[in-house]
């Protein structure tokens, strides 16, 4: 499932100390095999950031959507489970080096616990984007796309939800739909790495068309 990494009390509000996890601010889901070719990763090893929310840590940080943690502190985690559990072991105003897969590389991001808001709007990915996710991967690229039809319907901004309906409807030979879709996510979010990716998927696209034209004008 999607695991949402943010601040949750140990015990009630009534009565006593309440002790707290930090919040991070992040969202994480499974890296999905046609994502981490695109990103150029050799495996799905690692937690994909599904979302972040604004005003907590790892916003703060500079990290994004659609980067990937690949570790902390030096510490390989393998799933969004191992970056959870990993997140649970910080103290309150904790700091700790993030290691991000983004652009091909591998990034380290300081982020500083004691920078928590409490001004951060809710996330708004929810359990349907691993669903599809896994659609996606086991070839049920129909169930897929339904699937991340209703993240944006409850939130139209979502331009990752929006990039794997352009990579649903291109594996389902929809070209003219999956355009549509990566034009969304740059219309949504013109910068980052999310709409250069959009970008050379449209650019993809649009090749198979040129190389007919160049065909159709030899044959003449």
């Amino acid at each position: 499932m999607v695991n949402q990494a943010r601040a949750e009390k140990h015990c009630g509000d009534s009565g006593g100390a309440v002790a707290q996890r930090p919040r991070i601010g992040i969202q994480v889901a499974p890296v999905p095999a046609s994502l981490a070719t695109a990103l150029g990763l050799s495996s799905t090893s690692g937690a994909l950031i599904v979302d972040v929310m604004k005003g907590l840590p790892a916003d703060k940080a500079g990290i994004e959507k659609m980067d990937v943690v690949l570790g902390m502190d030096g510490k390989k985690l393998a799933t969004p489970d191992e970056v959870l559990a990993a997140i649970k072991q910080l103290g309150v105003g904790a700091k700790t080096n993030v290691q991000i897969w983004r652009n091909r590389s591998v990034k380290d991001y300081v982020v500083d616990l004691s920078a928590e808001s409490t001004n951060g709007a809710p996330p708004t990915t929810d359990l349907v984007m691993e669903a599809a996710a896994g659609d996606f991967d086991a070839g049920r690229y129909f169930d897929a796309f339904k699937k991340y039809q209703k993240v944006v319907k409850q939130n139209p901004n979502d331009a990752l939800a929006w990039y794997f309906i352009g990579q649903s409807l291109d594996k389902m030979h929809d070209a003219a739909g999956a355009k549509t879709a990566y034009q969304r996510v740059i219309d949504i979010q013109p910068q980052g790495q999310i709409a250069d990716y959009a970008r050379q998927m449209l650019a993809n696209l649009s090749q198979p068309a040129t190389a007919s034209g160049k065909a159709a004008q030899k044959k003449k």
